[in-house]
C-alpha cells in the first residue's frame, strides 16, 4: 500500500499528487477495507500487516476490534510516527519476518503480493507467523484490465515513490497457491469486492471483479466464511471483465 515512508522527503509536486490520491481515493477505500475486513479480525487479538504502507488501514482495525497489538511491517525504514494503537517495524524482503510461528491470530496482506518479488515466499511466511491470513488483491484478466490495474497502481504509489512491478495474479492462481502451501487450512475467496464503492463517481465505474478478498485459516471462535462476492461474480475465474 501507499507508504510515506518511501521517501526521506517529497516534493511540492509529489506531495500535490498524494494529497489528491488521498482525498480522491484512499481515505474511502480504507473505510471500506476496515469494513470488508474488520469482522474477520479476533476481537482483543494480534493483528500484523505486512506491506502496511501509511497504516491507517491498521489503525482503524485496532479502534474497531480493540486490538492488544497491532504491527505494521514494511521494507521501508520509519520516517513517520505510527498512528495511536500500533507499532511500526521495518522489515528485510529477503529473510525470514522476525516473529515466531504462529504468533499474531491474524495477519494482513492487503495489496502486497503484486508488490513483493517473491509473492510466494511473503505469502509463506505470512502464513507462518499468522493463524488467519487476510488478503486484499488485484486480478487480471487479459491486456485491457492489466493496463488498467498498472495504471491505478501508477496513481496510487509513484507519488510515494513505491516501485509498481505490474504483476498481477490471474483468476485461479491464488487458490492454487493457498492449496499448495495451506493444505491444512479453509480457504474462502470472494471476487468482487467494490472498494471503490464510496469514491468519486469515474472511479465507481471501474469493475469490482478487478479486486479479490481471501481468507486462510481462522482464529478460535471465528464467524463463519462463505464464498460468496461482494458486488461481484460468484467465485473466482468466472470470466472476463
Amino acid at each position: 500500500m501507499s507508504s510515506p515512508n518511501a521517501r526521506r522527503s517529497y516534493s511540492a509536486w509529489d506531495r500535490a499528487r498524494i494529497w489528491l490520491h488521498r482525498r480522491a481515493s484512499h481515505r474511502h477505500r480504507i473505510a471500506l477495507l476496515a469494513e470488508v475486513l474488520g469482522h474477520h479480525v479476533a476481537p482483543g487479538g494480534t493483528l500484523l500487516d505486512l506491506g502496511c504502507g501509511d497504516l491507517r488501514l491498521a489503525a482503524a482495525l485496532a479502534a474497531e476490534r480493540h486490538l492488544t497489538r497491532c504491527v505494521g511491517a514494511d521494507v521501508w525504514p520509519q520516517r513517520e510516527a505510527p498512528p495511536p494503537g500500533t507499532e511500526y517495524r521495518s522489515i528485510d524482503p529477503d529473510r525470514a519476518l522476525p516473529w515466531a510461528d504462529g504468533e499474531f491470530e491474524t495477519v494482513l496482506l492487503v495489496d502486497a503480493l503484486h508488490h513483493a518479488d517473491d509473492h510466494e515466499r511473503l505469502f509463506r511466511e505470512a502464513l507462518r507467523v499468522g493463524r488467519q491470513v487476510l488478503v486484499k488483491d488485484h486480478l487480471e484478466y487479459g491486456l485491457v484490465s492489466h493496463g488498467l490495474l498498472r495504471l491505478l497502481d501508477y496513481l496510487g504509489n509513484d507519488p510515494y515513490g513505491v516501485s509498481v512491478p505490474g504483476r498481477y495474479l490471474r483468476p485461479g492462481e491464488f487458490e492454487a497457491l493457498a492449496s499448495r502451501l495451506a493444505p491444512g487450512r479453509p480457504t474462502h475467496v470472494r471476487v468482487g469486492v467494490d472498494i471503490y464503492a464510496r469514491g468519486p463517481l469515474l472511479l465507481r465505474l471501474l469493475p469490482a471483479r478487478l479486486h479479490f478478498v481471501a481468507v486462510v485459516g481462522s482464529w478460535k471462535g471465528a464467524p463463519a466464511v462463505t464464498s460468496a462476492p461482494t458486488g461481484g461474480s460468484p467465485a473466482a475465474g468466472q470470466g472476463p471483465p
